[in-house]
């Protein structure tokens, strides 16, 4: 018998998992003393002259002419957080260039620096007495002291001077952030932009407790001015994946799955895997730069492991397959996962990749940047001795080690930043490769995940929101979270690959049946929390996903069912009502062509789930179809048009009427929603757009059904020029 589980229990906790806001002041001319925002007000120092004032902004206000005058403003209350901060502050200054010295500085700064009785100069830079870290948005009018600095309260550093991705403005508000986390990780972003990250081997102290600080100190006449700030908790593992709670992925062909009102994600896949790891299915220009040009007898490219990217002068690709395919499944209402393998240049690659492979490692050998950084780590080409409380070399002993950076760093990056909030998840698989360079997978200790951690951070560079999983195999089952392995410290959910291997995952007489229901048992036990209550509480949000195929054969393209229909909708329905995630490879009607779409009997079991979940995962309330709600972008003063259809934009599990479906309070006045009258399944939303700018506002869509329950959609409108 199939069994109804609920939902209820995920959906409350999901709803809850979001990084805490610390501390919020948009500065409403009610003193700096005084926050009606979050954490509590602020307080001016005036270490000589200058002071910081509140007058609708944080205002730096001058009452002397020396260029030493300064002053700082920092929160009244410190804050702690195991898992890092976020800091986002919005400034304008009227030129980054100016005499006086001029200089603006902000970050965190530990709680025992004295603040209150702080008298020395930019304690971001030029005063090493305390401990923090911060951005240098102008230093005394010259850009090398620019960019990120830390001190740890005996000497400062120079973590990153600005201007190679992103640069500091002046003259226009600006919006700078700086994220901190476990592990010593750094990163900045200028107006959104990436600009650098990186790694204190001796980490930052996050078991201590911050000041939010600004410094201020002469200026010339240009203006310095904040207009909010913001400090929130960096994720905790396993948040990322909470909006993919109660989810699935799979399908391949968007002309055949994107009737699916259930499917949350389609996979994208970067890489090829196992013995075809080197192949890229994305253009790269270091990549090509390597292929050389080789030929075979028949003038066909060999040894050529990505598309061609056409003018190598340009910064962009001028064909781009993969981000066409991200575009048009973004277009079609899914998120996208992303899938590499871990392989990469280093596995046992098949005999056509082995010459690419070695000029890789070559290029990485020889090229002096990427040599210098290698040795700009010492974990790259070490690992780490727990006695010694540090890192000892090990390049013989895992030679392919630093090749593990280096992809990351080149390669990983790129993509990320290519791409960037184009991809909402990202897995990777073969992570026992990381393992085999000197990782240790299973050990808790952040200081023995540095790779880990750089295929996390690469990716985050260019989206930190994205969740990430490794394929680090399965645990035993003398182990709490059996069958699911030991998870990482930058796992947001569990990989989850099902027992069986290139073999039938459904097969009952062999056994794996019974071993791969354990990953939806696991779910159903801790509500999707597969670690929940084991030996650590920082992997206790980390959402099970259990990833498994469609076919008795083949991941891709196996020819035969490997699922009973019955059993197929039972595991779904109990791992999603539990909150877990589900995740079907297959199956394609060739291997050999990478357009793939569906075989029949794939599409039509996809589909059977599908019309299943429709009517049981989420009873009661009207449902929403897709991961999104995608509205066409509205122009000033010219009609906007967009239809709703139900049955395929949204439906009821029950079959009831919608009755109205109306938008929350922070939408456009403008916007007007109407039921078409000789349709009564069609709803239209119209209207003659005011705004003159290009902005993007959000706002819920709340359906209505016959019997009064509601179901909500957030949805982001884009306000676009008349070009």
């Amino acid at each position: 018998m199939l069994r109804f589980t609920s939902a209820l229990v995920f959906l409350l906790l999901a709803s809850n998992l979001n990084a805490e806001i610390l501390y919020h002041d948009t500065f409403d001319q009610d003193g700096l003393t005084t926050n009606k925002g979050v954490g509590g007000g602020a307080v001016s120092r005036s270490i000589q002259s200058h002071s910081w004032a509140d007058d609708g902004n944080a205002v730096y206000r001058s009452t002397g002419v020396g260029d030493s005058d300064r002053a700082i403003l920092f929160s009244k209350d410190s804050f702690q957080s195991d898992t890092g901060f976020k800091l986002t502050v919005r400034y304008f200054t009227d030129s980054l260039r100016g005499a006086g010295g001029h200089d603006l500085s902000i970050g965190l700064i530990r709680s025992d620096s004295g603040l209150a009785s702080y008298d020395g100069l930019n304690p971001f830079r030029a005063n090493s007495s305390v401990y923090g870290i911060g951005l240098n948005v102008i230093a005394d009018g010259g850009t090398a002291g620019q960019g990120i600095h830390f001190s740890n309260g005996s000497s400062n550093e120079q973590l990153d001077q600005s201007g190679t991705r992103a640069q500091f403005v002046g003259g226009a508000a600006t919006t700078v952030t700086l994220e901190i986390e476990k592990g010593g990780y750094w990163c900045y972003r200028i107006d959104g932009v990436y600009e650098d990250s990186g790694v204190l081997v001796e980490g930052i102290d996050l078991s201590q407790s911050y000041h939010v600080v600004v410094y201020g100190q002469g200026g010339g006449g240009n203006r310095k001015i904040l207009q909010f700030i913001k400090l929130e908790t960096a994720y905790a593992q396993g948040e990322r994946a909470a909006s993919s709670r109660g989810t699935w992925s799979g399908g391949m062909g968007l002309d055949k799955i994107q009737d699916l009102k259930t499917l949350d994600t389609v996979q994208v896949r970067l890489t090829d895997g196992a013995v075809l790891s080197a192949s890229h299915w994305a253009p790269h220009r270091i990549l090509e730069y390597l292929w050389g040009g080789d030929l075979d007898e028949k003038g066909k490219p060999i040894n050529l492991c990505v598309p061609r990217w056409g003018d190598l002068t340009k910064p962009e690709p001028e064909n781009d397959p993969i981000r066409e395919k991200m575009l048009a499944i973004k277009a079609a209402g899914f998120k996208v996962k992303a899938y590499a393998n871990c392989e990469n240049f280093n596995g046992s690659n098949s005999k056509e990749w082995e010459v690419i492979a070695q000029r890789w490692k070559d290029f990485c050998d020889t090229n002096p940047k990427v040599v210098a950084f290698v040795n700009s780590q010492p974990f790259h080409t070490g690992v780490w001795d727990r006695k010694k409380q540090q890192y000892v070399d090990a390049s013989e002993k895992f030679p392919n080690r630093k090749y593990m950076f280096c992809y990351t760093e080149i390669v990983l990056k790129d993509y990320a930043l290519r791409y960037g909030d184009l991809i909402d998840a990202w897995i990777f698989d073969s992570a026992t490769d990381i393992n085999q360079a000197g990782d240790n997978p299973g050990s808790g200790v952040v200081e023995e995940q540095r790779i880990y951690q750089a295929f996390a951070k690469a990716v985050h560079a260019g989206n930190p929101e994205i969740a990430i999983a490794f394929n680090n195999g399965r645990s035993t089952v003398k182990s709490k979270s059996y069958p699911f392995a030991t998870p990482t410290h930058y796992d947001d959910f569990t990989f989850g690959h099902g027992f069986g291997g290139n073999n039938s995952h459904g097969d009952k007489k062999g056994g794996q049946f019974g071993r791969n229901y354990k990953h939806v048992q696991k779910m159903t036990e801790t509500n999707g929390y597969v670690f929940a209550g084991g030996q650590w509480e920082w992997d206790d949000l980390i959402v099970g996903n259990l990833h498994s195929k469609l076919a008795t054969t083949g991941w891709k393209s196996g020819g035969k069912l490997a699922w009973e229909t019955e059993d197929f909708l039972q595991w779904n329905l109990e791992a999603m009502q539990a909150g877990g995630i589900m995740t079907w490879d297959g199956s394609a009607n060739s291997k050999y062509n990478r357009n793939w779409t569906l075989r029949g009997w794939s599409y039509d079991l996809l589909k059977a789930l599908d019309d299943y979940l429709a009517v049981h995962e989420s009873p009661g309330t009207p449902n929403w179809a897709r991961a999104y709600t995608v509205l066409p972008d509205a122009i000033a003063g010219r009609q906007y048009q967009h239809e709703l259809l139900v049955g395929k934009d949204l439906w009821d599990p029950e079959g009831d009427p919608i009755t109205a479906i109306t938008t929350s309070a922070d939408a456009p006045e403008w916007l007007m929603i109407r039921q078409d009258p000789a349709n009564s399944e069609r709803w239209v939303l119209g209207g003659v757009p005011t705004a003159q700018l290009e902005d993007t506002v959000q706002f819920d869509l709340i359906a209505k059904d016959s019997n009064g329950m509601v179901g909500t959609r957030t949805v982001k409108l884009h306000f676009g020029s008349h070009n």
